[in-house]
């Protein structure tokens, strides 16, 4: 009995003192863990600053996650918050911080905000941003580490690839190279096939839209302006396929050069073939000769109604005695293919494909095209034909007429689509016709197959109908400057003539 009540005894003495000396080291390690190895290092603060942890100056700042280092900084003054994830850092320098993909990039600015956690950077007054392809400056900017985003939400400028860029505001993926802008202005170089198709060469260019966004190689721009120094682009809509070089403007696209001004309802540019494609009510101004040199600039383009050729009349011209010396040359120059280039020609048709290589410069004109041309005092000459091919190279047009069904029937000539009307009462049906734009060349002015139609003679009221080089013919053929007469070969001087 005594035996068991000692055994109680000293195991429950035991125990006390087991729960006492338990208790002495809690305490201990409780006093050990308040001291506070970065007291030199805390500020004295008031209620405003009590979330401030530690402060330090001059030091070098390196975060490391998953045992990587992810950012790191020169700062000159550092301060850790007592959540002991948020860094505030002023005098920002020589700052680097890498991305999942293992890409580096540098930053720096007057100040900044850094929460590991989310691996997310704020910094502001002066903040700059550069990678392998850009560097970005704006007054402050995010960069989302955890979702691979740099977010500048205030107007921004700096390099992007080979030229200077300006934004109101840009989001950019540092994953996919994907970004979405408002605002956005690039000016300079773009990477461009050669006029030879071969290897590249670098133009430059102008570009702006007031919203621009990538998604995976494709680029889109919402009223999109371009401009390389000679001509110049606009669009509601513009599309280009990085990965294919095609570029698609739609929406009433606008195209202004030293030579030609354009207007469509769509127009796409395969760029490595050198080629371009204009759909849907598609106008051209082909400017006149003196007036290419002028200054490149954006003006009204007011196309022409497409008319249909007998609803076109033609003025009763003076007879051959009532012309003055003036009117008789003014009368001869609207004749002359000579003067296509005097004045400016005015184009419609529903699609025009454009070869642009340097030394394969050529266009088929497709979809009822019509030309319409004013010359001096209001004289007009019209045309129309089925279709029409010009040679860039040569400097000719021809237009051809459709091709019957059966090729061994001849189709009549008086359905030949290909006409040309003028205001002084000449109309002219053709097989095909050709005519050179090119000035001081010794090549015929004026080519056609076979014919049907009229030439106004002043003192001649019944104004004949004539085929061919005579009256009947079927296998007439015209060769030179469309002058007076009203017979092939008649008339003063002998402008138009059989081969």
């Amino acid at each position: 009995m005594v035996s068991s009540f000692r055994f109680l005894a000293r195991n429950t003495v035991a125990g006390i003192g087991l729960v006492l000396l338990t208790w002495v080291g809690y305490q201990g390690v409780m006093n050990l863990s308040r001291v506070d190895a970065f007291a030199r290092y805390r500020p004295k603060h008031d209620g405003a600053t009590e979330k401030l942890g530690v402060q330090m100056t001059g030091v070098r700042f390196r975060h490391y996650h998953g045992g990587e280092m992810k950012l790191a900084a020169s700062v000159d003054t550092i301060e850790v918050m007592k959540d002991r994830v948020t860094y505030q850092l002023t005098g920002v320098k020589d700052g680097t911080f890498t991305n999942r993909q293992g890409q580096k990039f540098s930053f720096s600015a007057g100040s900044g905000n850094y929460q590991s956690m989310r691996e997310q950077l704020q910094i502001s007054k002066g903040a700059q941003i550069a990678g392998a392809d850009f560097d970005l400056r704006a007054s402050e900017l995010t960069v989302a580490n955890d979702r691979q985003m740099v977010m500048v939400d205030v107007p921004l400028r700096g390099h992007l690839k080979s030229g200077n860029v300006e934004a109101k505001t840009l989001t950019y993926s540092l994953y996919s190279g994907d970004f979405d802008a408002e605002g956005i202005h690039y000016a300079g170089k773009i990477d461009l096939l050669s006029e030879d198709g071969k290897g590249e060469n670098q133009g430059f260019w102008d570009v702006k839209g007031e919203h621009g966004k990538s998604r995976g190689g494709i680029q889109y721009f919402d009223n999109g302006w371009a401009s390389d120094g000679e001509t110049i682009i606009t669009a509601p809509k513009i599309e280009r396929n990085t990965k294919t070089d095609v570029l698609t403007a739609t929406g009433g696209v606008k195209y202004f050069s030293k030579k030609a001004n354009m207007i469509a309802d769509k127009v796409v540019v395969y760029r490595k073939e050198k080629r371009s494609v204009l759909t849907g009510n598609v106008f051209m101004l082909v400017k006149a000769k003196k007036d290419e040199d002028k200054k490149l600039e954006v003006v009204e383009l007011k196309p022409f109604q497409p008319e249909v050729p007998d609803n076109i009349a033609s003025k009763r011209p003076k007879a051959s005695g009532q012309l003055s010396d003036d009117e008789q040359k003014k009368q001869d120059d609207l004749r002359s293919a000579d003067s296509l280039r005097s004045y400016p020609l005015q184009i419609t048709a529903s699609q025009i494909v454009y070869w642009y290589k340097k030394g394969e410069r050529h266009a088929e004109i497709t979809g009822n095209p019509q030309a319409y041309q004013v010359c001096a005092d209001d004289a007009w000459r019209r045309m129309w034909t089925f279709k029409a091919f010009y040679d860039g190279e040569k400097e000719t047009l021809r237009m051809e007429s459709k091709k019957g069904e059966d090729p061994k029937k001849p189709v009549d000539p008086k359905t030949f689509e290909t006409r040309m009307k003028n205001s002084v009462g000449d109309d002219l049906r053709f097989e095909w016709m050709t005519v050179s734009t090119k000035e001081d060349d010794d090549v015929t002015d004026f080519e056609s197959g076979i014919y049907v139609g009229k030439l106004s003679d002043p003192d001649n009221s019944n104004r004949e109908e004539k085929s061919g080089a005579n009256s009947g013919t079927s296998n007439g053929s015209l060769k030179g400057p469309i002058g007076g007469g009203t017979d092939p070969g008649k008339g003063k001087g002998p402008k138009l003539r059989r081969k």
